[in-house]
């Protein structure tokens, strides 16, 4: 021998057929563990991205429907108002100084967002 030391117990018969297949299972589990891992992240990944989708899609249902209320508010203040400018235009000379340096000469042209001059 090599300097091993060994010590031996006795175990019953009941309690090591007990121990085996306590092992056994958990082999199993080590086993299935990865496989399970992957199929749980998965069905998360799936889950989030379903819930993302049902975001945007509502995001861009609920920005459309502010872009229509905008731009019917807009129609009923340029069609009232009778200026020269409307308010589609008034807002992007508003929030746009580089718009109105470019097009200050054309301001009376028609309005791509209303339609009207």
């Amino acid at each position: 021998m090599s300097g091993e030391k060994r010590t031996y117990v006795s175990v019953e018969e009941r309690e090591l057929r007990r121990l085996r297949e306590q092992e056994s299972c958990l082999r199993t589990v080590n086993r299935d563990l990865p496989e399970r891992l992957n199929a749980i992240r998965q069905q998360r990944q799936e889950k989030m991205v379903k819930g993302l989708q049902s975001d945007l899609s509502r995001l861009e249902k609920d920005t459309q429907q502010r872009l229509a209320r905008q731009h019917r508010n807009s129609q009923t203040v340029c069609n009232s108002s009778g200026e020269n400018t409307c308010a589609c235009l008034s807002s992007r000379i508003a929030n746009s100084p580089a718009w109105w340096k470019t097009n200050a000469g054309s301001v009376r042209r028609l309005c791509g967002i209303c339609r009207t001059r």
